[in-house]
């Protein structure tokens, strides 16, 4: 034996080194005659069986493991903390390994089985990662416990296994109950799961440790934001199918995340299973203005198509803006289009700087940065929102839900009769069996919902947005259903149910008036006066809005009511409105009735006389570019006659 050492450990004999790379069996058992010769070791650690193992030598293998110094030789590790099973497992030599484990098992040398690399993998981890399947099912059976390691990248034995789409591998180490399930970047076996479109396992990881689908990485995704933004339809419905409640996570909201990608199919998916599903991120943005920046036309025409979400059409977002602000100021010329044509869209609403869709679309910047801006506002993690259900209300049956969402009336019947309080049990986003059937435009289960005598809590109930069943149906178009239940609240002397706000200040009357429905106002202001008095959170009253909107007959009846509100947005009232509308007849009835406002200024210090002027020298600048006038021209078609009607109100003036 050649004598030397290296760190305590004797230098391999060149003789055995030989015999172990070529296999040489019958060699080594010679030398194994010198006490101690199998021992030694090549510099980086490697002991004869480490190379035998490395080479796949499986006679020599076998030889060795006859020897008495074959448990020293099997416990080996070399530098870079491999035992001989785990040099071969990692080298893919899936006989020899098992060769080695068997003898393992036999020798009762679970230390050795559990070994880890310096890297923190095992010989599980291993025979996952290099595709062994079988190898991996015999070291599970062998020791279970391989299942409980997480290498230095916090990857689990179950996490490889849901990468690599191992289904068998997974379903074996899910039946560990202590099995890790954790990944790397803060992923688990879920995430995993649903990268790879893996509905199988996705399911089996529901059924055992549904905790997971809530946990976030370390981008704050959970499960559900990887399927949506992954566009893993199959997936999503897997998860949904087993908690329903999963599509109301606001972190940001799942509806929101299908904007950004643009996917239709994970929508339509999600309201499926959840009728009411939140639409708007913390910072005011709702789905249809993500849509709109990132350019997915499908996915906005779905929204302008849905019942569910009709609502979103004149939304503002914390700076307020419309979608067809966003639209206008980066020149989308499709979805102007498409968001025009929607009847119920107001093109009179003011933004924060007090501009309207027509101005923004004179003054289009670079959408680069809006658009960074607002995907950031996407990817970053909002502030907790708060309870979504009112206290003490149950979850509502999932039976009842999908009754309110299809209209079928006789099935929430039938359980209003034999199952006691069932219609006080709300969604996750606080919504009752009225509201959800208020949204889908649902009248005669509307109908059948407040002849019951439980009727009276659910009509004054408010969602997490602050909505009404009233305000629902407004807010959503449905002006044949609002009208049935303003009657209802009437009827049941319901004032502040009728008078409610929702979160961004609108009441019904807001609602209507913004929406186009004239009639619906009439009833509105005719049933509660007081509605009139109301301003939103930027500041607009009911009349503001009827004064942007050129509705008259609206305006005339909020002008009969004493303390009816006039002030809007950026400071205006509804003189600078007339003069902005150019509307001479309810100038001049303003002027009439309340002259005051002539003298009150804007954000800018300016008098409706100020913005008179202003407007007149503004359309001829704007006459200059032909091009940008024209295009106002085919979206707002009454701008045609501004130059002349802009004078006639300021002369009344």
């Amino acid at each position: 034996m050649a004598a030397g050492t290296t760190s305590g450990e004797a230098t391999m004999d060149r003789r055995l080194l030989a015999a172990a790379a070529s296999g040489d069996a019958a060699s080594m058992k010679q030398l194994a005659l010198d006490p101690g010769v199998l021992l030694g070791t090549t510099p980086p650690g490697n002991t004869c069986l480490h190379v035998s193992c490395i080479l796949e030598h499986e006679e020599f293998c076998r030889s060795i493991l006859t020897l008495d110094q074959s448990p020293a030789l099997v416990s080996a590790v070399n530098k870079d903390g491999e035992t001989p099973l785990l040099a071969a497992v990692t080298r893919g030599h899936v006989s020899v390994a098992s060769i080695l484990l068997r003898y393992c098992r036999d020798q009762q040398l679970s230390q050795v089985i559990l070994k880890q690399d310096k890297r923190g993998f095992n010989a599980l981890h291993h025979a996952i990662r290099r595709g062994h399947t079988m190898l991996a099912l015999e070291l599970i059976e062998a020791e279970p416990a391989l299942s409980k390691a997480v290498n230095k990248n916090d990857e689990s034995p179950m996490f490889i296994a849901a990468m690599r789409n191992i289904t068998d591998v997974c379903e074996k180490l899910l039946e560990i109950p202590y099995s890790a399930h954790s990944g790397t970047c803060g992923l688990n076996a879920l995430h995993a799961a649903v990268r790879n479109g893996n509905a199988v396992i996705a399911k089996r990881i529901m059924e055992l440790r549904p905790w997971l689908v809530r946990q976030q990485n370390e981008n704050k995704s959970t499960p559900m934001h990887l399927a949506v933004s992954e566009k893993r339809i199959d997936v999503l419905k897997v998860l949904l199918e087993h908690d329903s409640s999963l599509g109301y996570l606001i972190s940001p909201p799942l509806l929101c995340v299908a904007a950004i990608v643009g996917d239709v199919g994970v929508a339509r998916e999600l309201l499926k299973h959840c009728p009411d599903a939140p639409y708007c991120d913390p910072k005011g943005s709702t789905c249809l203005h993500i849509a709109v920046l990132c350019g997915h036309m499908e996915y906005v025409k779905f929204i302008l198509g849905s019942q569910q979400l009709g609502q979103l059409v004149n939304m503002q977002n914390s700076r307020g803006e419309t979608a067809l602000h966003l639209a206008a100021k980066f020149k989308k010329v499709e979805m102007l289009s498409a968001l025009r044509h929607r009847q119920d869209m107001d093109i009179t609403v003011l933004n924060s700087a007090g501009k309207s869709a027509s101005w923004e679309l004179l003054h289009a910047t670079n959408p680069a940065k809006p658009l960074i801006s607002m995907a950031d506002d996407i990817s970053s993690p909002p502030e907790p929102s708060g309870a979504t259900r009112s206290p003490g209300n149950p979850l509502m049956d999932l039976r009842l839900l999908e009754a309110a969402a299809s209209g079928h009336a006789a099935e929430m019947k039938h359980m209003a009769v034999h199952v006691p309080g069932v219609l006080h049990g709300t969604t996750p986003q606080g919504n009752t069996c009225l509201h959800i059937a208020s949204i889908h435009g649902h009248e005669e289960f509307c109908k059948d919902v407040m002849s019951l005598s439980q009727s009276l809590p659910l009509l004054a109930a408010t969602n997490a947005d602050g909505e009404t069943p009233l305000l629902a149906a407004v807010a959503s178009g449905h002006t044949s259903l609002a009208s049935s239940i303003l009657r209802s609240c009437i009827a049941q002397q319901l004032s502040d149910a009728i008078l409610m706000q929702d979160r961004n200040g609108c009441n019904a009357l807001h609602h209507a008036i913004r929406s186009g429905h004239r009639d619906l106002a009439l009833e509105l202001i005719e049933a509660e006066p007081s509605l009139s008095r109301a301003v939103n959170q930027y500041g607009e009253s009911p009349m503001f809005i009827a004064v942007m909107r050129n509705h008259a007959d609206v305006f005339e009846k909020l002008l009969e009511i004493p303390d009816s509100a006039h002030g809007g947005a950026y400071g205006y009232n509804v003189l600078h409105a007339a003069v902005r509308s150019g509307n001479t007849a309810i100038a001049k009835r303003i002027m009439e009735t309340r002259p005051g406002l002539a003298r009150e200024e804007d954000k800018h210090k300016a008098t409706p006389m100020h913005l008179a002027a202003h407007w007149d020298k503004r359309l001829g600048d704007m006459l200059v570019s032909p091009e940008s006038f024209l295009s106002i021209v085919r979206m707002l078609p009454v701008a045609l006659q501004m130059t002349r009607r802009h004078r006639h109100v300021f002369s009344k003036l």
